[in-house]
């Protein structure tokens, strides 16, 4: 028992010259205090605007649509009874005419 107390009052001992060294911060109060510089960076250093391009109007993109036909169909509506819709209506239970 009188070792451990011994290890223990020991380590004691050697603690406070290990501890770090606190630092004095100047008197809060006192205005003529020296105090370090602080670098602060901006959140926006680096920031550029985004900036659109003036692609075509409205008008232009309309008549685009308009000179391309549609997925899949030749230009113009295929009517039921007519050549260009009247074989692909005939898997539809009737046969081709």
């Amino acid at each position: 028992m009188r070792l451990i107390i011994a290890a223990l009052l020991g380590a004691a001992a050697l603690v406070p010259p290990l501890a770090p060294a606190q630092t004095n911060f100047p008197d809060p109060a006192d205005a003529a205090a020296p105090v370090p510089d602080v670098t602060v960076t901006s959140a926006f250093d680096g920031y550029v605007p985004y900036r659109d391009d003036a692609g075509p109007g409205w008008k232009q993109l309309n008549r685009d649509v308009m000179e391309r036909p549609a997925k899949g169909h030749a230009t113009g509506h295929a009517k039921p009874g007519s050549a260009a819709g009247g074989a692909a209506h005939s898997m539809h239970g009737g046969g081709a005419q």
